[in-house]
């Protein structure tokens, strides 16, 4: 009977260190974003289309303010037959690259990695939060 109850509390003990261990590492995580928000992220001449784009999500968090601020500052982006405004879909392939279709491939960032590397991290924690809940995807 007591043997039961002491694998019954080691369960409980085993699962709250495991959340215990999830919430230090969201810790680590978010002070790291932090620490690299301090820093100085403005944009400089020497920056391009691309770099300009992860410094700006850094600044404001949202895809549609990124959008907003390059097309009412005159950046356009040149496509084949003429050059064009930017789409939210635009700047998101640059925020979070993906594959549009099965046959073609990922697109390439040209930035820093770091500088992308704390995008995706902090795209990551805007969206799970909006939905409620914390990070649930993993870093590694």
């Amino acid at each position: 009977m007591i043997e039961q109850q002491k694998r019954k509390f080691k369960d409980i003990l085993e699962k709250t260190e495991e959340i215990k261990n999830f919430h230090e590492e969201n810790i680590k995580e978010l002070k790291y974003i932090l620490d690299y928000m301090e820093r100085d992220i403005s944009i400089k001449e020497s920056d391009n289309i691309e770099t300009i784009i992860l410094k700006k999500y850094i600044e404001c968090g949202a895809i549609k303010r990124v959008c907003e601020f390059l097309n009412d500052n005159g950046y356009r982006l040149i496509t084949k037959d003429h050059n064009r405004k930017y789409t939210t879909d635009d700047v998101s392939q640059v925020i979070f690259p993906y594959k549009p279709n099965e046959d073609e491939e990922e697109k390439a960032i040209n930035a820093d990695e770091e500088l992308k590397d704390i995008v995706k991290r902090m795209h990551l924690y805007i969206f799970n939060s909006s939905y409620g809940r914390l990070k649930v995807k993993e870093f590694k």
